[in-house]
C-alpha cells in the first residue's frame, strides 16, 4: 500500500486486520505517494479517525481543500503544534494560524 499500487491499496483497505497504527505509519513516510494519501483521505473507515485526520493534515500531499475541512475539528494544542512544523507548505501554516486566530476571537466573545 505504501508504494501506491492501486491494487495493493484496494487489498489493504479490504483487509480487516489493517490497523490504525499501520495507516499512521504509511502517512508518516515522507515519500508516500499522493494517491495513497488521497485514498486514505477518501476512505470511510479511516477518514473519520481523529489520529488519521491529524496525520493527513501533517502530510504535505494532502489537498489544501481537505486540510481546510479538517481544521475546525482539531484540538487547539494540535493546531499550535502544526503551526510550528517546518516541513509543511507555508499555505498550510497560514491556515493553522488563521484557525488559531478565529478560535482566540471566538473565545473572547
Amino acid at each position: 500500500m505504501a508504494e501506491g499500487h492501486p491494487q495493493a491499496i484496494k487489498l489493504a483497505f479490504g483487509n480487516t486486520f489493517l490497523s490504525e497504527s499501520q495507516v499512521l505509519k504509511v502517512l508518516a513516510k515522507p515519500d508516500v505517494p499522493e494517491q495513497v494519501v488521497a485514498a486514505i483521505a477518501q476512505h470511510s473507515r479511516w477518514s473519520c479517525q481523529y489520529n488519521v485526520r491529524l496525520a493527513l493534515v501533517r502530510n504535505a500531499h494532502t489537498l489544501a481543500s481537505l486540510v481546510l475541512t479538517m481544521l475546525p475539528d482539531l484540538t487547539l494544542r494540535d493546531l499550535k503544534e502544526l503551526a510550528k512544523f517546518e516541513h509543511l507548505p507555508s499555505t498550510f501554516k497560514e491556515y493553522f494560524e488563521k484557525q488559531l486566530e478565529r478560535r482566540a476571537t471566538s473565545a473572547e466573545d
